[in-house]
């Protein structure tokens, strides 16, 4: 059994601010948070446009972590490609469910889920490595 301090050493938490080529100004929060010891996470990102107050990207969903296998669950909302060089009044997004189920050991549906967590959340990897 493990006890609270565990859980908080597990959590991962990205907060940045960057301006990319004098043009764009963005704020980014991302997270993983632990909900219960060994099996209930919290994921989300978002990535903010502050110049063209504007949601660039946005990423919330939980993950079950068992000794046998893993269930995630997102949704994902994206910024339209040409829409993101662009200050538009009337912003079109992508919107998205993610599910994957996976036994381990068995493979699972693919790793598009880790590298989706890996493009979003600094760290992810290190996270996945050392605490799953």
């Amino acid at each position: 059994s493990r006890g609270l301090g565990d859980v908080y050493k597990r959590q991962l938490i990205n907060l940045s601010h960057r301006l990319v080529n004098n043009i764009s100004e963005q704020a980014e929060l991302s997270f993983i948070l632990p909900l219960s010891s060994n099996t209930w996470s919290l994921i989300a990102h978002n990535d903010y446009d502050i110049r063209n107050k504007r949601i660039l990207e946005q990423l919330l969903g939980f993950e079950y972590h068992s000794c046998c296998y893993r269930l995630r669950f997102a949704f994902q909302r994206l910024i339209d490609d040409d829409q993101l060089t662009n200050a538009v009044a009337n912003i079109d997004y992508d919107n998205g469910l993610i599910l994957e189920f996976q036994f381990f050991g068995l493979g699972g549906t693919g790793k598009q889920f880790d590298k989706l967590l890996d493009d979003t959340i600094d760290g992810y990897e290190q996270w996945q490595a050392t605490y799953r």
